[in-house]
């Protein structure tokens, strides 16, 4: 490990030996193909104080031998691999493997998707260099099933129509509405500090998708932050989750956004409102009650866009106005 540390900068004056400790988290599932490449990705990132939780949801392709054999290439490293006897859920899988952490600091890898050389470093000197914030997440790279480039911004690039934007997200005021107006970030890109699990709470298990809901959770408290480096490779295929759980994922939509509306200010408020009504309208069992439901979302979505363009437009204002000022 001594070649990696001579590679890293020190934190704040830091030297390498007192890094805080950070644990990966790996949920698998059925990733035979991807699982030691990505648990290669994690060493490959040269971090110097690492613990790597592995926790396999009741695969059934055999990834459960593929990560035995690569613990056994790898007996130094501080690894904890658990087997769940059956499939019980990302979001079960990661509480559990929360309950296994021992790092300052929690990074979560799903098996299919790889970290950057700076992947870990990048986010813990923001968390460390900002106290006040609980955690962060970065952009990244998205890459198809056999390694091949697609977009260099998986934030700007993967959904562009979310419109979710890297120079918005400069602003720490931004950084909710871009959240609740323009969802788009992609799995491996959140890392948070440990005791965010016990002050925002772990992953709701009744969700098949748990980022968004932890996302809204954080930066309803203004405690989430954002840096614009790629820190991972996001693997886009036909068997990732939300290639193959739409339906599902709609419904979990629908109940973030019911579950958090009230935590957020006005316009965020209405705009999780307006994805509320859209939801009840596509499954509304009358034409008389789509057309209230869509009504009610056009009037909330509406009036949230309206109030946060213009919130949006002051922030940015009066940042320049300040740029200015001490430009002079």
């Amino acid at each position: 490990m001594s070649q990696h540390l001579k590679e890293i900068p020190a934190i704040g004056g830091k030297s390498s030996n007192v890094w805080p400790k950070v644990t990966v988290i790996v949920p698998v599932y059925n990733q035979i193909r991807y699982v030691e490449r990505t648990l290669d990705s994690v060493l490959d990132c040269g971090y110097p104080n690492i613990e790597i939780i592995i926790i396999d949801d009741a695969s059934s392709d055999g990834s459960q031998s593929a990560v035995r054999s690569w613990c056994e290439k790898h007996p130094s490293w501080s690894v904890t691999f658990v087997e769940h006897p059956i499939n019980m859920g990302v979001c079960k899988t990661l509480n559990d493997a929360i309950e296994h952490a021992q790092g300052d600091y929690v990074c979560l890898l799903a098996a299919d998707d790889l970290l950057l050389p700076n992947g870990i470093v990048d986010r813990v000197q923001y968390l460390e260099q900002h106290p006040e914030k609980l955690a962060v997440f970065a952009d990244c790279q998205v890459i198809d099933a056999d390694g091949n480039l697609l977009y260099n911004s998986g934030i700007e690039d993967l959904y562009p129509a979310a419109g979710m934007r890297k120079a918005l997200l400069a602003f720490d005021e931004l950084i909710p509405s871009s959240i609740v107006f323009h969802w788009a970030v992609p799995g491996p890109v959140f890392m948070c500090r440990a005791e965010t699990y016990n002050s925002i709470g772990r992953y709701d298990e009744t969700l098949q998708v748990e980022d968004w809901d932890m996302y809204l959770r954080i930066a309803a408290e203004n405690k989430l932050g954002f840096i614009p480096t790629s820190v991972a490779r996001y693997r886009v295929h036909q068997f990732s989750m939300c290639a193959t759980r739409q339906e599902r994922i709609s419904i979990d939509m629908y109940t973030v956004a019911k579950k958090n509306c009230r935590h957020f200010g006005f316009a965020n408020a209405l705009r999780l409102r307006s994805n509320m009504k859209k939801y009840q309208c596509a499954r509304a069992s009358s034409r008389f009650a789509r057309l209230m439901f869509y009504l009610q979302h056009l009037f909330f979505l509406k009036t949230s866009v309206l109030f946060y363009r213009l919130k949006r437009k002051a922030i940015v204002l009066k940042s320049h106005r300040r740029i200015s000022i001490s430009d002079r």
